[in-house]
């Protein structure tokens, strides 16, 4: 009768896999591997590459402007070739090698599956700024970390520890819980697939219920770059909105390279401007149409209800101006056929292309390694926002759409040849992807490198190049001094979408709000840069426009030159605020009365907060 070999007593294999030689014998103990191999090899490439992508997809699906099909093959084949290769890295392994391997693989597809759904507290999933950025203080961050490595140094030393002992309920365990992890997350993956339009393409998908109509796809009609190099024989206002335009980022520019102003005469700087809202949805919307929104309707509603009135854009055409807007899509048009009879730079749509499926996948699979990711290390998976996946998508028209990307909005600006129109005022609204982070482009519009992604300042020169290039185009054809101008934000900086204005305050931002504004009023060129203290709001802006281009008739209420220095004014504020409540959005918006200066935080009070649910909805 066979006898256990007592120097290493009910080690992985029995008494009689150890008795058995040759090839035989090793083909025999490289099966008794096999299960507890797939489970190692597989469990953390799905965690990552399978799950996390599709989870990302499902709990975003509103907001992305492409399909599953169009990234989620890629990520699958991605997700089996490193399993692959993991399988066949073990089962050459044996040994202590083949155990740390394993207990490292372990830890790696714990940690990875926890910090996703249990860890990634305060982490961006998917909003305007750096995808995965977290918010967490450094006491967080550390503790974090420390998690992560005290789990690692367990498993690793209960495997090195139980090497001599009898390891097999060590790595029975090690089984059940990759087991449960994959299990978890494939119960996850099953409820997504029949509670969401996962499967169904972009194109085809019925969206929420518009005032009682269905509507199918996302792709009606678009705004284009038509007309953006036309300019009136008569009057012209051009509207600059730099994303995310906060002053301190104006300030610090003007207090470190003043010359890059230089470009700027006849403005006037105003350092006590407030806009409305803290985010791009739904501040653009309510800038071009000045309606508020409640957030108590979907977004789809929302923009046909204020696109179908038109507002101050269908004002303007009915005076007299041609009226082009461009922007992107989502967070500021869904439709853009609501504004059809106002709005000139419209084109309907044939569908959609992927300008590289390798690319798309790789941005989502960049995306599901931060969310598996400590803190510490997330920004190894780079920095993404969401119009950088939604780029991917290239919506084919008659004309180009128009996006925010600035080095697309620089070279149209200075590879096409402007043209006088004389016929009726013009109306141009520019928006410009800005001062969000990460940046694009470095100043020779080449690849920004990792340091340069956060720099706020150079991306602000780059919008200022932009504007001075059209403004140079407008001097050429003299129509520049007759012009109103405005250079101006949709929100300023966000410092924190989670925390309530005055909870972060520092030497560097105060904990307050402000945007930068600039406003060049008709007839004014030459001078230099001025600079305003007047308590002004996003409430004047339409008055203002309106009293420079002589439309007196439609100015309603005080306008910017109307506010004198020193007079304290009473302005308001809503602040979008992310509140999470386990997997449901509780998210709120915070009103607050400003009385005085917006550059003071003891000046801000809060009114009132009122649930909205999510806020992209």
């Amino acid at each position: 009768m066979a006898k256990t070999n007592m120097k290493n007593p009910n080690s992985r294999y029995t008494a009689n896999s150890k008795n058995r030689e040759g090839a035989s014998g090793r083909i025999y103990l490289a099966s008794r591997k096999i299960p507890l191999t797939l489970l190692l090899s597989l469990t953390l490439p799905l965690t990552v590459c399978f799950f996390g992508p599709f989870e990302t997809y499902c709990g975003n699906i509103g907001e992305f402007l492409f399909s599953l099909g169009d990234f989620f093959p890629l990520c699958i084949a991605f997700a089996l070739a490193v399993s692959a290769v993991l399988f066949v890295i073990l089962m050459l392994l044996d040994g202590v090698a083949y155990d740390i391997t394993a207990a490292i693989l372990v830890w790696l597809s714990v940690m990875a599956f926890a910090q996703r759904y249990y860890l990634n507290l305060g982490v961006n999933a998917l909003v305007g700024d750096g995808v995965g950025v977290t918010e967490a203080g450094p006491m967080a961050t550390v503790l974090n970390l420390v998690l992560w490595l005290v789990v690692g140094a367990l498993v690793i030393a209960a495997a090195v520890l139980l090497k001599k002992k009898n390891i097999a309920p060590f790595f029975v365990s090690c089984a059940v819980v990759l087991i449960v992890v994959l299990a978890t997350q494939t119960v996850g993956f099953a409820a997504l697939s029949f509670s969401t339009d996962v499967y169904v393409p972009v194109t085809e998908r019925v969206e929420e219920p518009v005032d009682g109509e269905e509507t199918v796809g996302k792709e009606p009609s678009v705004l284009t770059f038509e007309n953006l190099n036309e300019l009136s024989g008569g009057r012209n206002v051009v509207f600059f909105l730099i994303d995310r335009f906060d002053v301190r980022y104006f300030e610090k520019l003007q207090k470190t390279e003043p010359e890059y102003l230089d470009g700027l005469g006849g403005f006037t700087f105003y350092n006590d401007y407030t806009s409305l809202y803290c985010r791009t949805y739904p501040a653009v919307a309510s800038i071009l149409t000045g309606k508020e929104n409640d957030f108590s309707d979907t977004r789809l509603n929302y923009f046909k209800d204020i696109y179908t009135d038109g507002g101050y854009l269908r004002e303007l055409h009915n005076n007299g101006y041609n009226v082009n807007v461009y922007t992107e899509k989502y967070y500021v048009y869904d439709d853009a056929s609501y504004m059809s009879g106002y709005v000139d730079n419209i084109s309907g749509v044939q569908g959609y292309t992927i300008d590289s499926n390798a690319r798309l996948s790789t941005d989502m699979l960049r995306l599901s390694m931060s969310t598996c990711l400590p803190f510490t290390l997330k920004s190894m998976a780079g920095y993404l926002s969401t119009p950088d996946f939604n780029a991917h998508a290239v919506y084919e028209s008659d004309l180009p759409e128009y996006n925010a990307d600035m080095k697309d909005a620089y070279e149209y600006i200075t590879q096409n040849e402007f043209v006088k129109v004389e016929t009726r005022g013009q109306f141009s609204f520019i928006h410009l992807f800005g001062c969000h982070t990460p940046v694009k482009y470095n100043l020779n519009w080449e690849e920004a490198d990792e340091r340069e992604r956060s720099d706020t300042t150079m991306a602000l020169k780059q919008s200022l190049t932009i504007i001075y290039e059209y403004i140079e185009q407008m001097k050429s054809l003299g129509v520049y001094e007759d012009a109103t101008i405005v250079i101006t934000g949709d929100h300023p900086a966000a410092i924190s979408d989670t925390k309530l204005i005055g909870q972060t305050g520092s030497s560097s931002d105060n904990g307050t709000r402000v945007t930068a504004m600039l406003f060049k009023r008709a007839g004014e060129s030459g001078t230099e840069l001025k600079t305003s203290t007047a308590q002004i709001s996003q409430d004047q802006l339409w008055a203002t426009i309106y009293e420079s281009e002589g439309l007196t008739a439609l100015k309603k209420g005080e306008s910017f030159f109307d506010i004198p220095e020193g007079e304290d004014r009473v302005r308001r504020y809503l602040f979008e605020m992310s509140v999470s409540l386990g997997d449901e959005r509780a998210d709120e918006i915070v009103e607050y009365r400003i009385t005085g200066s917006a550059r003071v935080a003891a000046n801000w009070e809060i009114l009132k907060r009122t649930t909205i649910g999510k806020i992209y909805k």
